[in-house]
């Protein structure tokens, strides 16, 4: 995750491919998964749909095998991510409800696939859950996707200026690393 974090994507792709392998060797099902998983986190990150769509799924098949629920919501998230990117905003909603069903990692995702499918209401919802978790336990890049998020709303009703605003808060924060690539 380290390599894949500084933009050292080849690198990263090497690393989790030769920790599955001694993993399989040694038969640590519990870490291949969690390998699986960020795998198909950086084909993600390299815009490779298909690869990425590939070793979320396997992550998940074994993730349910061996019962790890993070882990499966962690690669459901991943696929979710993948979905808005097609623009298939109601799989993305599906993966995104999956996911927070065992673990609720982040409501950010079900805020954009709602958005997405023009349910302002309802996004708008979601965001503010995100912004509760950032205030409640300091999770602050979901709270920071939270305002990304409500200023896609301002957008959508024509209010520009406070779209702006929040966006300047969210570009400036210390914890801001997704969120300036939107």
């Amino acid at each position: 995750r380290l390599a894949a974090s500084l933009g050292e994507l080849d690198k990263a792709v090497a690393y989790q491919m030769a920790s599955i392998e001694q993993r399989q060797q040694i038969g640590h099902q519990t870490g291949i998964a969690f390998s699986l998983t960020n795998l198909g986190y950086v084909y993600y990150l390299q815009e490779n749909m298909e690869l990425a769509y590939y070793f979320c799924h396997q992550s998940i098949i074994l993730s349910h095998e061996i019962n790890l629920s993070v882990t499966a919501s962690q690669a459901l998230c991943i696929m979710g991510n993948l979905a808005m990117l097609s623009g298939e905003f109601a799989t993305a909603k599906r993966y995104f409800v999956e996911s927070n069903i065992a673990v609720p990692i982040s409501p950010g995702g079900l805020g954009w696939a709602e958005l997405g499918l023009g349910e302002w209401a309802k996004a708008k919802r979601f965001f503010e859950v995100g912004l509760e978790m950032m205030l409640k336990e300091g999770n602050r890049p979901v709270g920071l996707d939270a305002i990304v998020g409500f200023a896609h709303l301002f957008v959508e009703a024509q209010k520009a200026q406070q779209a702006m605003k929040l966006l300047s808060l969210v570009l400036t924060h210390e914890a801001s690393n997704y969120e300036v690539k939107i």
